[in-house]
């Protein structure tokens, strides 16, 4: 299961952010992909091909959704820069332990030096994504919740493979708290 969250409305977005001239948008690829997927029916993921021939998932609907947060906020006169990663949920400060489960950004200590430059981190993703942003970036940067937990979720994927996307399948998915 995860976490069902829902985006804020976009006045709320702006009113956390009042008096603000910057602010980084760090957006979950878990459950706030799959959320955003299945409230905008949208595809979860892309897939693309390395130079190398590999293939590989791109987070497609929480990186949409917060470019047109992104764009909302130009609009508003807020500069907004974009950092996506999974998993902000979890944290270890162990380098290798992060490495044998496969999620560098589980030690992403750096998170800290890279938002000096705005005046705050708005976070699209769960609430235990926003503690475990705060965690990273201590008292550097004001951590604004752009996500709302509505409910739980079990998703199943289904492959597209003449479009090269990641859907969930509607039918066989569980999204508790979703609206009809």
């Amino acid at each position: 299961m995860g976490t069902f969250v829902q985006i804020r409305p976009d006045p709320n977005i702006l009113k956390s952010l009042e008096g603000k001239k910057s602010t980084l948008i760090v957006a979950c690829a878990g459950c706030a992909n799959n959320s955003v997927a299945y409230d905008k029916i949208k595809p979860v993921y892309k897939v693309e091909t390395d130079e190398k021939g590999n293939k590989m998932l791109i987070p497609y609907a929480i990186h949409d959704e917060a470019e047109r947060v992104k764009t909302m906020l130009g609009e508003n006169g807020i500069k907004a820069d974009i950092e996506l990663n999974d998993s902000w949920c979890f944290y270890t400060e162990s380098k290798e332990l992060s490495k044998m489960l496969g999620s560098p950004g589980w030690t992403d200590q750096g998170l800290k030096d890279r938002c000096v430059n705005y005046e705050s981190i708005l976070f699209l993703g769960c609430p235990d994504g926003v503690n475990g942003v705060k965690v990273r970036v201590g008292d550097k940067a004001r951590v604004i919740p752009g996500m709302s937990n509505i409910g739980t979720y079990q998703c199943f994927w289904r492959f597209d493979e003449v479009n090269g996307v990641v859907l969930i399948d509607r039918e066989k998915s569980a999204f508790i708290g979703a609206r009809s």
